[in-house]
C-alpha cells in the first residue's frame, strides 16, 4: 500500500501484514506508527512519525516539518500514482 504524505509531499509505502489494515480503503486504519526518515537537500535528518485511525493522519510531535502535532484527513493519492 501507499499512502500520500501532504507534509513531505510524497508517498510513503506501508507493507502489510507488518503493519495492520482493517481493510477499509475509503477511511483506512492502520494499526502501529508509520516512520519514514532521511536526510534533506541540506543534509538535515528529518523524520515523518505518523498514525492512521480511521482515515485521518495524526502527525506524532517528534516529526520534524510543520504538520508535527496535528491531525488532518488522508487526502487522496495523485494522479500521477494511481494505477491505471
Amino acid at each position: 500500500m501507499m499512502l500520500w504524505c501532504p507534509a513531505c509531499d510524497g508517498g510513503h509505502s506501508i507493507r502489510v501484514p507488518q503493519w495492520g489494515f482493517d481493510g477499509n480503503y475509503d477511511s483506512p486504519t492502520i494499526t502501529g506508527s508509520l516512520l519514514s526518515t532521511g536526510v534533506d537537500e541540506q543534509g538535515k535528518k528529518v523524520s515523518c512519525h505518523c498514525i492512521i485511525t480511521n482515515g485521518v493522519i495524526d502527525y506524532l510531535a517528534d516529526c520534524s516539518h510543520k504538520f508535527a502535532g496535528q491531525k488532518i484527513p488522508l487526502p487522496e493519492l495523485p494522479d500521477w500514482l494511481k494505477e491505471k
